[in-house]
């Protein structure tokens, strides 16, 4: 994360919004009942974001689209409240009620620029219409996203039912929207999840550049190593050899080779001399 973004959040940690997440989950919840109770989705309907009814005054749709849930079924919607309830008041404990704050808001933020672009092509004639658009998907993708960063080795329950760690679930949301990207039919909307993905590199570029550098780096110390392994089995017909009887890797493929840290040089023991031999002192 950049370093002046956290140490604004650090220093207006009180002017976050406590329980962002629940009260996103009211609002949402609240619209799902209220459209219910609607003839026809009436009540999303006029939350919908459609560029031609936004140049035609109706500019709340520029953000109206925020208050629509993920999901229509009743089912699949308590699902995911559930779900991305933890996940968001799982992220505000670990970064502190501020940083969650501008991290979801900023998501939200993307899409209304994105929005606005949208209205300005729509206006100029450069795209069409547009029927109807659920961003949430987008703003759970990005909350997936910084999930899986932050606690990748936790393991949910994929419907109750399938055991996965959670960085390999956000791999999997990510895979599936690039697949959806790369398929027709093509629209300028279908580009909204990018907008929050925007928003999640800002927060977590530099730690997936640090991770793909070390993992570089290991990489090439694990081949550097395999060839000085190869190098000295080839020239001597043996990688480790104990130096107190002198047994090789070569002559018991199956002993355990240890090095003692209390002798000086680097010194290789088998696993029958490693807790009994006499240190050696250079």
């Amino acid at each position: 994360m950049n370093r002046n973004l956290e140490r604004f959040c650090y220093r207006n940690e009180r002017r976050g919004i406590p329980n962002l997440m629940k009260w996103v989950i009211i609002i949402q919840g609240a619209s799902y009942l209220i459209n219910v109770f609607s003839q026809g989705d009436a009540f999303w309907s006029l939350l919908m974001f459609e560029p031609s009814l936004v140049l035609h005054g109706q500019v709340w749709r520029l953000f109206g689209f925020l208050l629509i849930p993920s999901q229509n079924n009743l089912l699949f919607l308590a699902i995911s409240f559930f779900f991305y309830y933890w996940v968001g008041s799982s992220l505000e404990q670990d970064w502190g009620r501020m940083k969650f704050t501008v991290f979801y808001l900023g998501g939200s933020l993307c899409c209304v620029l994105y929005a606005l672009l949208c209205t300005g092509l729509y206006a100029v004639n450069l795209i069409g219409p547009i029927d109807t658009l659920f961003v949430a998907e987008s703003l759970n993708l990005s909350l997936l996203l910084a999930f899986g960063t932050v606690f990748p080795d936790i393991q949910v329950r994929v419907y109750f039912v399938l055991p996965v760690r959670v960085k390999w679930l956000a791999v999997v949301a990510a895979g599936i929207t690039v697949v959806q990207l790369a398929f027709p039919p093509y629209s300028l909307y279908s580009f909204f999840p990018l907008a929050c993905v925007a928003n999640y590199l800002v927060f977590f570029a530099a730690d997936l550049i640090g991770l793909l550098r070390r993992t570089s780096v290991n990489r090439a110390k694990t081949v550097s190593f395999k060839h000085k392994v190869r190098q000295a089995r080839a020239e001597k017909g043996y990688v480790h050899k104990c130096a107190v009887c002198g047994l090789t890797d070569a002559d018991a493929p199956g002993m355990e080779f240890r090095y003692c840290s209390l002798c000086s040089g680097y010194q290789c023991y088998c696993s029958q001399h490693i807790f009994a031999h006499e240190h050696k002192k250079g």
